[in-house]
């Protein structure tokens, strides 16, 4: 069996539920930007009015150092506090899966792949990441497809 037609088969038997993942990443990720903007908006002009407060109190070199001084320390803190949550995850059972599933020779292969097509790979990824998060069938489905898929490039 072939990656096309496990592929055929599985958006035919799950169309109605992959359409209606797509059309939910879609409203996602518009909101996602929304709300994006308006953050960054935000953050500018709580900078903003940061610097005018403190230009009336120092000079505005000062007042402007200070500001993004501080700026870029909050962004610090935000990224270590990040990597100190997420780097500390136990371990999973489902680890052993992984390792064995992805072998060095596939990893060099899959590396060739993303590198010719960077723009494809990510989309991929992303559709393929919200897709296996919005339900547990699709994750069993997709770990199916690519267990087979491993199988076959085995067997050829």
């Amino acid at each position: 069996m072939n990656i096309l037609r496990v592929l055929s088969l599985l958006f035919k038997s799950e169309a109605g539920a992959a359409k209606a993942a797509m059309s939910r990443l879609v409203v996602f990720l518009i909101l996602f930007l929304v709300a994006l903007v308006i953050a960054v908006m935000g953050l500018g002009f709580l900078l903003w009015s940061s610097y005018l407060y403190l230009s009336t109190i120092m000079s505005p070199f000062f007042a402007a150092l200070a500001t993004g001084g501080g700026a870029i320390l909050l962004g610090v803190i935000i990224v270590l506090a990040a990597a100190l949550i997420t780097g500390n995850s136990k371990k999973s059972k489902k680890d052993g899966v992984y390792k064995e599933f992805l072998s060095s020779e596939d990893l060099g292969s899959a590396s060739d792949f993303i590198n010719e097509h960077p723009l494809e790979s990510g989309l991929t990824a992303a559709v393929l990441g919200f897709i296996a998060g919005s339900s547990p069938d699709a994750r069993r489905t997709i770990t199916e497809l690519l267990v087979e898929f491993k199988q076959n490039q085995r067997m050829n």
